[in-house]
C-alpha cells in the first residue's frame, strides 16, 4: 500500500491540473520513474490504484464529497454555523474548500490521463482481457469524475443546456496545456463518448459480467472498482440529468435485470452485535470505494458504537425526513358539552408511515446529552470483528441499486405511472414504510397521482442517499425554488440557481468567463 500511495504522489507532481503560469519543469529522474512505471502491466495496475486513493482522499469520495460538506448543502445535517448549509459562497473557508475539490478532482483525472495516453502503445504489456479491462476502467472513471465536477460547478442541466455558459474543462490529455471550458452539450458528449467506449470494453471482460481470461485482477473484487454495471448506472444517471428519461429508465432497468445482487432484509439490517449489522446495505452496492482510514476521516468515531462529531443531523428533523412523525391538522369543537359551538383547527403529532423503517430504525442513534440531535451511524461498524469477508468500515459507496429502482421510477412517471409506483411500492415495503395511496393524496391536494408519485420518489432517494452525497445533486438536477430544511426550525429553505454552483478557483473563472 505505502508503494501504491508513492505512486500517487508521484503522479500528482508529475500531472497537475495547472494555472497557465505553472507549466512543470519535469527532471530526468522523474522521467525514469514514470518510465518504469510505464513498462509493465502490474505498473499500470498500480497507476490505476493511485487513481482509486486519489479518490479517497478526505476533499473528495473518502469524506467531503460523500458524508461531509455535501451533505450540509443538501440540509442533511444541522449546524447552523456551518456556511455550507448557509449557501455562503464567498466565504473564505469555502472559497478554499471548493478550489480543494476542484484542484483534486482534476488532479485524479489527470492521472488517470496518464494511463490512457500510455496504454495503446504499451498494449503488448498485457493480456488482451487486462488491456480492456484496465483502459475501460480509466475510461469510466474519467467520465465519472468529470460528472461530478460538472454537478458541483457547473450551472443546473436545465439551466446549462439552454444558456450557453461554459461549464467546466474535459481533460482527455495528460499533456501540460489549458482545458477549454465547454458548455453542457459538448461536454455531456464527451462524457457518453467516455462511457460508451468504456461499456464495449468492459462488457467482453469485466469478471462481473464474463468468465475473467486475464491474471492481473482479482476477479472477485469488482465492487470495489468501477465495474461494467456502474459504467450503466453511470448512464442512468447522465441520461437523468438531461432529462432523456428513455435512456435513463433503459439503462437503469439493465442494471435492475442483470447485476447479481440481494436485497437487504430486515436480518441485514439488526445482525446480531454492532460488527454484523450491514447498515451500509453492502449487498445491494453496484460499486464502492474503499477508504483506508475511515475511521480517521469520519471523525475518530466510527467504531465500537462511538457518537461521529462530523456526522450529525436534528433529530426531529431526521424524524420528518424519514416520516416518522407527521403533523396533521384536526377541528376540534370544546364547546359542544355546553351546547354551543366554538370549532377550532388543531394539529397534532402522530405515527407517520416511516414509523417502522428499518434504515430510520438502524442508520440513526439518539444523542444522549441533549436528545436533540441524531447521529449517523450507516458507516458505523465493530473493529473486533476479523471473521467477516470485507471491511464494511472501510467502504463508501458510489451506486447502490435502489438508485437505479428510483430513476427507473421516475423515468416512467409520465409513460407508465403504474410501473413508477409498482417499482416505488416495491422499495418501500422492502424497507418496512407504510404504501401511499397515491390517488387518495391527489385528490387531497389538487394535484396529479403523477405528481405525487414524483415527490415520493424524491423523499425516497433522499433516505437511501443519506449521508452519501447524493440528495443535493437530486434537488440540483430539479432546479428547486425551495427544499426541505433539516431542522425542525423551518419546514423549507429558498433556494436561488447560483446556490446550486460552487466557486470556481478565480482563474478558472476567468476562463470560463464568469
Amino acid at each position: 500500500m505505502k508503494k501504491i500511495k508513492n505512486i500517487f504522489i508521484l503522479l500528482l507532481t508529475i500531472s497537475c491540473f495547472m494555472s497557465c503560469d505553472d507549466w512543470l519543469e519535469i527532471n530526468p529522474e522523474t522521467n525514469v520513474e514514470l518510465a518504469d512505471q510505464l513498462s509493465t502491466a502490474e505498473g499500470f495496475k498500480e497507476m490505476l490504484n493511485g487513481v482509486y486513493i486519489g479518490m479517497a482522499q478526505e476533499n473528495l469520495y473518502g469524506h467531503h464529497l460523500m458524508y461531509g460538506d455535501i451533505e450540509f448543502l443538501a440540509q442533511n445535517y444541522y449546524r447552523d454555523s456551518n456556511p455550507f448549509i448557509n449557501f455562503a459562497f464567498t466565504n473564505g473557508s469555502v472559497i478554499s474548500r471548493a478550489d480543494g475539490y476542484w484542484g483534486d478532482l482534476y488532479n485524479v483525472i489527470a492521472n488517470i490521463n496518464l494511463i490512457l495516453d500510455n496504454i495503446d502503445a504499451n498494449s503488448d504489456l498485457f493480456n488482451e482481457g487486462d488491456y480492456a479491462l484496465l483502459k475501460g476502467e480509466a475510461l469510466a472513471l474519467r467520465a465519472f469524475l468529470h460528472f461530478d465536477a460538472f454537478r458541483l460547478f457547473g450551472e443546473p442541466y436545465v439551466v446549462a443546456s439552454t444558456s450557453g455558459n461554459a461549464q467546466i474543462p474535459y481533460a482527455n490529455t495528460a499533456i501540460l496545456k489549458r482545458h477549454l471550458h465547454l458548455g453542457a452539450e459538448e461536454l455531456f458528449k464527451r462524457i457518453f463518448e467516455d462511457l460508451d467506449a468504456a461499456e464495449a470494453l468492459l462488457l467482453a471482460n469485466d469478471p462481473i459480467v464474463e468468465a475473467y481470461s486475464g491474471d492481473l485482477f482479482d476477479p472477485d473484487q469488482r465492487l470495489y472498482h468501477f465495474n461494467y454495471y456502474a459504467v450503466q448506472a453511470l448512464k442512468a444517471r447522465a441520461y437523468l440529468t438531461m432529462g432523456d428519461m428513455p435512456n435513463a429508465a433503459m439503462y437503469a432497468q439493465a442494471v435492475l435485470d442483470n447485476l447479481n445482487f440481494s436485497w437487504a432484509t430486515q436480518l441485514d439490517f439488526t445482525g446480531t452485535g454492532s460488527g454484523r449489522k450491514d447498515r451500509l446495505l453492502f449487498n445491494e452496492l453496484v460499486s464502492a470505494l474503499n477508504v483506508s482510514n475511515l475511521e480517521l476521516i469520519a471523525g475518530r468515531g466510527i467504531f465500537d458504537g462511538d457518537t461521529y462529531p462530523t456526522l450529525v443531523g436534528d433529530y426531529n428533523g431526521i424524524r420528518r425526513i424519514y416520516d416518522v412523525t407527521v403533523i396533521e391538522t384536526v377541528i376540534v369543537d370544546p364547546c359542544l358539552p355546553f351546547g354551543f359551538s366554538c370549532e377550532r383547527e388543531e394539529t397534532t403529532e402522530v405515527d407517520g408511515p416511516g414509523i417502522f423503517d428499518l434504515r430510520y430504525l438502524n442508520q440513526f442513534g439518539r444523542e444522549e446529552s441533549s436528545g436533540e440531535l441524531a447521529n449517523t451511524e450507516k458507516y458505523l461498524q465493530s473493529s473486533n470483528v476479523v471473521t467477516d469477508a470485507y471491511n464494511l468500515y472501510k467502504i463508501v459507496p458510489l451506486i447502490r441499486i435502489s438508485e437505479m429502482l428510483l430513476i427507473a421510477a421516475e423515468a416512467q412517471v409520465n409513460t407508465d405511472l403504474q410501473a413508477s409506483k409498482d417499482l416505488l411500492d416495491d422499495l418501500k415495503t422492502r424497507r418496512q414504510v407504510e404504501l401511499t395511496d397515491y390517488a387518495q393524496v391527489a385528490t387531497d391536494n389538487g394535484i396529479t397521482e403523477a405528481k405525487v408519485v414524483l415527490n415520493e420518489i424524491h423523499k425516497e432517494f433522499r433516505k437511501e442517499t443519506y449521508a452519501e452525497g447524493q440528495t443535493f445533486f437530486m434537488y440540483k438536477r430539479l432546479n428547486l425554488l425551495e427544499i426541505p430544511a433539516g431542522n425542525d426550525l423551518q419546514e423549507n429553505v429558498t433556494m436561488e440557481t447560483d446556490n446550486y454552483i460552487l466557486p470556481l478557483p478565480q482563474d478558472e473563472r476567468e476562463l470560463g468567463n464568469r
